[in-house]
């Protein structure tokens, strides 16, 4: 954990409590580490140990089952009031919201809700977090992903799958490094 610039943890972990256990010292131990928490992770999290390094990644339920309130753009920038973290409300549009301020990502599609996509969006938003603040990187990520299943969604219309999704993020990486 030292040597790492960022942290994902969550996806393909069960929410129970050795996931809990173990998400409580990650957060507990490094309260200056950047950590992106997606998936199982967000089902057990203890939310007074989040940080401005933090970023969250809810889809509609996941965020109604950690924050108790309904998936809204209103109650998700109002939460960000005091949640200290960036909030990655996952939809048909997608809200990066930090201290009151909402950021609108359009892009991307139906194809997009299929298994695996958000796992694509987490390994890319992680990778993207080693280089920057989690803010920025939020907003990358959202929408180099949602600018990929377009790309699909042209080819294939929904009929994509998330691991054609990766060499579409791909080009689109190196066509922003050029």
């Amino acid at each position: 954990v030292r040597e790492a610039d960022a942290i994902l943890i969550g996806p393909g972990m069960l929410p129970n409590t050795a996931t809990k256990n173990l998400v409580k010292k990650l957060l507990k131990n490094n309260p200056d580490k950047k950590f992106l928490l997606d998936a199982g992770a967000l089902r057990v999290i203890n939310k007074k140990l989040l940080t401005k390094n933090c970023i969250l990644t809810p889809h509609k339920q996941e965020f109604k089952s950690l924050f108790k309130v309904e998936p809204t753009l209103q109650a998700t920038q109002k939460l960000s009031l005091t949640c200290p973290a960036v909030i990655i409300l996952k939809g048909s549009t997608d809200y990066v919201v930090q201290d009151g301020k909402v950021y609108c990502n359009t892009n991307g599609n139906v194809g997009m809700t299929k298994g695996g996509t958000g796992d694509v969006l987490a390994g890319l938003l992680s990778a993207l977090l080693t280089k920057t603040d989690p803010l920025t990187a939020s907003q990358q990520a959202v929408y180099i992903n949602g600018k990929a299943g377009d790309s699909l969604y042209k080819k294939y219309k929904h009929f994509y799958s998330a691991t054609e999704l990766i060499p579409e993020v791909q080009k689109l990486l190196a066509k922003s490094i050029k």
